[in-house]
């Protein structure tokens, strides 16, 4: 489950900003549509039996990458939209995603033909990925809020 779940590392990382921005936000009587309340629902149960279950299969986790990527892209929508006082754990998070793709393409970068794996030289072209993604996402941030939102889109 670990090798699989490490693939939806940056929408997992949103929701769970979302969920602590909606834990946080039960004073502030923040809205949560139904649609979300549904999607909340199917990860929770997903996960929930995928927990229970004695025989675990990764592909048993897959049917949560949806509803995930879901969550994730509304959440963002709202950082971007809403206060930031309403949003500040999912905006962490995205702050949080830009700074560790840029901390992974630089060791990366530095380590990755040091493993003797017999890499091509092409192989520099992942880490150089994830350098120029989390500095694009972190250039997005100030410029479009200085830090106190999400961007309103994805760099690219």
């Amino acid at each position: 489950m670990y090798a699989r779940s490490r693939a939806r590392f940056p929408w997992s990382a949103v929701v769970v900003g979302r969920g602590i921005d909606i834990w946080r936000s039960r004073r502030m009587a923040l809205e949560v549509s139904p649609g979300e309340k549904l999607l909340w629902l199917w990860t929770v149960v997903v996960i929930a039996f995928f927990s229970i279950a004695r025989f675990k299969l990764d592909h048993y986790i897959f049917p949560v990458a949806p509803a995930c990527c879901l969550i994730a892209a509304h959440a963002w929508r709202r950082a971007a939209q809403e206060p930031a006082a309403t949003t500040r754990a999912t905006t962490a998070s995205i702050i949080l995603i830009a700074a560790l793709l840029i901390v992974g393409g630089s060791f990366g970068g530095v380590y990755l033909f040091e493993l003797d794996l017999e890499l091509p030289a092409v192989a520099i072209l992942l880490p150089l990925a994830l350098l120029i993604g989390g500095t694009a996402l972190l250039s997005a941030i100030a410029l479009d809020a200085g830090a106190s939102r999400a961007p309103r889109s994805s760099p690219w």
